[in-house]
C-alpha cells in the first residue's frame, strides 16, 4: 500500500529534552512503542510517529508515516501539540 511521510521540527530547550522524553514515554505506556533513536509510537500496522531529540540543536524532530496525507499530518500535529503541552506544564 502507498504511504505518506511528513516531518516537522519543534523547539525544545536543552534542559527540557529529558523531561519531554520521559513524559512521552509515560503517556504512551499502553501503546506499541520503540525506543531506539527517540520514541516511536505505532498507531497501527501502517501508521507511526517518531519524536527524536536533535543531538546538536534545541529541537525535536518529528517524523510520521501513514496511509493517507490527512492521517500523517494529524500524527505530526498531535505529537507537536503534545511536546508543546509538556513544555508549557514544565514551566508552570
Amino acid at each position: 500500500p502507498a504511504t505518506n511521510l511528513a516531518q516537522q521540527t519543534v523547539y525544545c530547550p536543552w534542559e527540557n529534552k529529558g523531561l519531554v522524553m520521559r513524559r512521552l514515554i509515560e503517556k504512551a505506556k499502553n501503546k506499541n512503542i520503540e525506543l531506539l533513536d527517540g520514541i516511536k509510537i505505532y498507531e497501527n500496522h501502517n501508521a507511526w510517529v517518531l519524536a527524536v531529540p536533535d543531538p546538536s540543536e534545541p529541537f525535536f524532530k518529528i517524523f510520521a508515516e501513514a496511509e493517507s496525507q490527512a492521517k500523517v499530518k494529524g500524527l505530526v500535529a498531535a505529537m507537536t501539540k503534545e511536546i508543546e503541552a509538556i513544555l508549557k506544564q514544565g514551566h508552570a
